[in-house]
């Protein structure tokens, strides 16, 4: 128990240390209220931006991780040197208690961190950057920024299943900020402002409150739900347009769909006054820089900018596979859509993602699965605008914005394209809740409740204490029925919580010029000996350039 709640205080300080680097140093900006949380934020940025660059000449070993953790924890020493009060450690206690409660005896994402999330952190903790990795697993093509932050704690600190715990850590951070922001806000009688915080508490409390389910899916659901707070806030300074564009930014690389934002950005872009001086804001050019290496790194791992979109590929390459990447760009879409469902096989897979010919087979059965997630909270925010109709006073008869309904056609869009796409329950989760919130917002942000602010807040507190009383409840018995197993950390060698301790050997296959692959025969690789990968390959070539490892399809 000790060693994961001191893993946990090295994991919060080595994250706040890379934001307070960001946010103080790089960008010289001014402290404020708030500057907690944002540099909190932007602590995952900047530390993924930093395993990115440094992965180009050397591997995330326990040298290049412990030097991480020295630097990072470095600024944080100096402020605490500067100011004799900081409440930083008061505040990181909150979170290591949200995040222990979370992350204990919980269980990792089941099957995609088995067979890409934690080998991919395996080969950034043993290689510097592989060229064609995509050959071997075309899921290493599309790997999202999350392995990069994980693979920074692989250091002779703390244990190395410790690489769960950025994720967990988000989600608490995510939760301090609401029940932040909803407090200040509540304390002043702004129930319509609080509302939105209000309802985002109550709906990721119950729809991020198992970390098993969390994958590459939460973290950017939670960075997207910062987004919409960014954009739809009041509080429009001269960082309003360049928070927008940094987080944007790094919602693309926890996934690669997030593009479809860049409709939402022109807009905002456009309605910017001062557009040349926004341009060379430093978040602005510290996010086109980022994007550049992260493509770059994306186009060496699998010839690809955005893997598997194959339009977006080098075809000249030799480390470009793109009959498989046109293959993988078909499946993935195919099997979003409920593919292997589909027993009819009238239709070949390429011609099953054409004219809606999808929608019966996921009609049947995945979307029964959107109603099982998301109909409880649709029954809630009905619930909770009911009662607030019930207790308005008085309506006033102020016309919305322009951009309320600009922003509401958005957020549609967004759904839309979710749903001809990509219609996952949790690839477009995020889309669902900012939807529906903003529907309320906008129903509601005309109501006065004069005379009547004791009996919101009764509602608003009544709910927030079903809520949190439900997370902890629910992952204290998790802890209790599990206290026996010992070890607290999610598993990283075994997909079985209670077989979890011992590292899995596989078979190496060795090439004749000293190369080599880990082949796990159909099992999961899990974080064992890297490069590995369960997929029997029969064709591939390694060569080695100027010390780089090279995979890539015989032709």
């Amino acid at each position: 128990m000790l060693e994961l709640i001191f893993a946990i205080f090295i994991v919060s300080l080595v994250i706040y240390g890379q934001g307070l680097a960001f946010n103080t140093y790089l960008l010289k900006c001014k402290e404020t209220s708030e500057s907690f949380f944002q540099t909190f934020f932007f602590g995952f940025i900047f530390l993924g931006f930093n395993v990115v660059l440094i992965n180009f000449f050397f591997p995330i070993n326990k040298f290049i991780g412990t030097l991480i953790l020295i630097f990072s924890i470095l600024p944080v020493a100096i402020e605490l040197f500067k100011k004799k009060k900081n409440k930083i450690f008061k505040q990181i206690i909150i979170l290591l208690i949200i995040s222990f409660f979370l992350i204990s005896f919980s269980n990792v994402y089941r099957p995609d961190a088995g067979l890409y999330h934690l080998p991919y952190i395996s080969i950034l903790n043993e290689n510097k950057i592989i060229f064609g990795l995509s050959n071997l697993h075309f899921r290493f093509g599309h790997i999202s920024i999350n392995q990069y932050i994980s693979a920074a704690f692989n250091n002779h600190l703390i244990p190395i299943e410790s690489l769960s715990i950025p994720a967990a850590l988000l989600f608490s951070l995510f939760m301090y900020f609401l029940f932040s922001s909803y407090k200040k806000l509540i304390k002043k009688n702004e129930f319509n402002n609080s509302l939105i915080f209000f309802l985002l508490i109550i709906i990721s409390i119950y729809s991020f409150n198992r970390f098993s389910e969390y994958g590459n899916d939460t973290p950017a659901h939670i960075f997207f739900i910062l987004l919409f707070i960014n954009i739809v806030s009041k509080n429009k300074n001269e960082e309003y347009f360049p928070n927008i564009i940094l987080i944007s930014t790094f919602l693309v690389l926890l996934k690669p769909f997030m593009i479809i934002l860049s409709l939402l950005i022109l807009y905002l872009f456009f309605k910017q006054k001062k557009k040349l001086d926004i341009l060379i804001k430093p978040k602005i050019i510290f996010s086109t820089i980022f994007l550049l290496l992260w493509l770059i790194k994306n186009l060496s791992v699998s010839g690809c900018l955005i893997y598997p979109i194959s339009s977006l590929c080098i075809k000249g390459l030799i480390i470009t596979d793109i009959e498989k990447t046109i293959n993988e760009e078909t499946s993935g879409e195919a099997w979003s859509k409920d593919w292997s469902n589909y027993k009819e096989k009238v239709f070949k897979i390429e011609d099953y993602n054409k004219k809606f010919r999808w929608i019966k087979t996921w009609q049947e059965n995945h979307f029964k699965i959107v109603i099982e997630k998301f109909f409880p909270i649709l029954i809630f925010l009905f619930l909770i605008y009911f009662l607030l109709f019930l207790n308005k006073k008085k309506i006033n008869r102020r016309k919305n914005s322009i951009n309320d309904y600009i922003f509401f056609l958005f957020f549609s869009l967004f759904i839309l394209l979710w749903f001809i796409k990509f219609p996952l329950y949790r690839y477009g989760s995020s889309f669902l809740i900012v939807f529906f919130v903003y529907l309320i917002i906008l129903f509601t942000k005309n109501f006065e409740y004069s005379n009547k602010e004791k009996n919101i807040r009764y509602i608003f507190n009544f709910f927030l204490i079903i809520a949190v009383l439900a997370f902890f409840t629910k992952n204290s018995l998790r802890i209790y029925n599990n206290f026996t197993l010992g070890n607290y950390f999610p598993s990283i060698y075994s997909n079985n919580i209670k077989n979890q301790n011992k590292e899995l050997k596989f078979q190496k296959i060795v090439f004749g010029n000293k190369g080599y692959y880990f082949f796990s025969n159909g099992k999961l690789c899990m974080y064992s000996k890297s490069p590995c990968t369960h997929v029997d390959l029969n064709n591939i070539v390694f060569n080695r350039t100027h010390n780089y490892k090279v995979f890539y399809k015989k032709k």
